[in-house]
């Protein structure tokens, strides 16, 4: 009765963690001239969250610290609970 919205529901929990860092990497791309050289623009504007709050030459750390939480918040949850310390290990290699 629910397959649909199960098929659905299991693309997007994969879309989340793959896709959105995919996104930011592909925009931060689109306009990295523009970051570093500091030329204004529409898509530099709307990409300011992405950047602003890092040197321009690491315009790119948002995506390695959204892929580090991510990673930290969903894929360690993935690992089996007979490997605890392997668990914790990769948590604390992580943050």
């Amino acid at each position: 009765k629910y397959a649909g919205v199960k098929r659905w529901a299991s693309a997007l929990i994969w879309l989340w963690p793959i896709g959105i860092p995919l996104l930011y990497a592909a925009l931060l791309i689109a306009c990295r001239k523009s970051i570093l050289h500091h030329k204004p623009g529409t898509l530099l504007r709307a990409t300011r969250f992405l950047w602003s709050d890092y040197k321009p030459g690491f315009y790119w750390w948002e995506v390695l610290e959204l892929t580090r939480k991510l990673t930290l918040t969903g894929f360690v949850g993935l690992i089996d609970e007979q490997h605890r310390s392997y668990r914790t290990l990769v948590a604390l290699l992580l943050s």
